[in-house]
């Protein structure tokens, strides 16, 4: 799918504010996370559940509890009872989704890695591609829903029920609602790399325009790093033993754009890595490899003509150099 495509199956009046409307080494977005109680006594699936209980008991009262009280009392099944509630309104929805990160903000700490877990068996994967469907116009819920979407699918059984639930066709139109929105891109990138983790989502990532969408954010953010690196970490986890992936992120530009992101940020190693990394998979189609012959072999000498390239590095420079030949 191009991008005219994406536009065309994301566009009005599908997606308008009166009818509503797609791995675990990301870092922490732009969220400010305030300050979290700590967490109750016991075991680590030990949480209070006065608020969850209230809202089981009384579904009315759903959209007048409030997320991050429930997020600092560890109250798990409550903020899935607020995703999931039908009349959740935009705002209600913006602090749930940032009680879904509060919940779980840290990717190593094992009391995190069960919220995590239990958020999934409360049905919080579920509901939240549905709340970003809903809200699309409204960039802060589409901000916060990256956010929460990207952190629950560090675990992968809940990356494989956010797929099911249709987050792979979100994410693609999300990034097409909101093309000016900086932060929006950058944390709908990173969401696309965490659920690619789950190899059943590629294709349907693929087939939704997420290739597409991507390459649209590296070209409309040219000079912003963090774009330009997570776009070529998306290549790279999307293209992937992934001809049809490989095609699409081609014809929409991605050889170009990632070469001209190499030379922009020259100086960045982690970003000329990641680059040659996306470079590789992409040089796997034919007619990508022609995309790269006179970019793509300029980039290379420079690198290996360093006088200290990584190890890393000089080793992806030399086997797309050989793939090049």
């Amino acid at each position: 799918m191009n991008f005219s495509s994406l536009l065309n199956a994301c566009g009005a009046p599908i997606w308008t504010a009166e009818n509503g409307c797609c791995n675990s080494n990301a870092p922490d977005p732009f969220l400010d996370k305030g300050s979290i109680n700590s967490p109750p006594s016991g075991s680590a699936g030990s949480f209070s559940s006065t608020l969850g209980d209230l809202m089981r008991g009384h579904p009315d009262q759903r959209s007048r509890v409030d997320p991050i009280t429930a997020a600092e009392k560890g109250d798990v099944q409550a903020i899935a009872d607020i995703l999931e509630a039908s009349s959740l309104d935009e705002r209600m929805a913006v602090e749930a989704l940032k009680a879904v990160y509060m919940l779980a903000p840290d990717r190593d700490d094992p009391l995190h890695q069960v919220r995590r877990q239990q958020l999934g068996d409360a049905g919080a994967c579920e509901a939240l591609p549905v709340v970003m469907k809903t809200h699309m116009a409204n960039a802060d819920v589409q901000e916060q829903g990256c956010i929460a979407l990207w952190n629950l699918a560090r675990d992968p059984v809940n990356a494989s029920r956010m797929a099911e639930a249709g987050a792979c066709t979100v994410l693609p139109c999300c990034m097409c609602a909101h093309r000016t929105s900086l932060i929006v891109q950058v944390n709908a990138l990173i969401a696309t790399i965490n659920l690619a983790r789950d190899r059943r989502s590629v294709s349907q990532l693929t087939a939704s325009g997420a290739c597409a969408a991507s390459m649209s954010a590296m070209q409309s953010h040219q000079k912003v790093r963090d774009v330009q690196y997570w776009g070529c970490r998306c290549i790279t986890n999307l293209a992937c033993d992934n001809p049809t992936a490989q095609r699409a992120f081609g014809e929409s530009g991605g050889c170009e754009t990632v070469t001209r992101a190499m030379r922009m940020f020259a100086e960045d190693k982690d970003l000329q890595e990641m680059g040659l990394y996306a470079m590789l998979h992409l040089a796997k189609d034919v007619d990508n490899r022609d995309r790269l012959q006179l970019t793509g072999r300029e980039l290379i000498t420079a690198i290996l003509d360093k006088s200290e390239p990584s190890e890393k590095l000089a080793q992806a420079a030399h086997d797309l150099r050989q793939i090049l030949k």
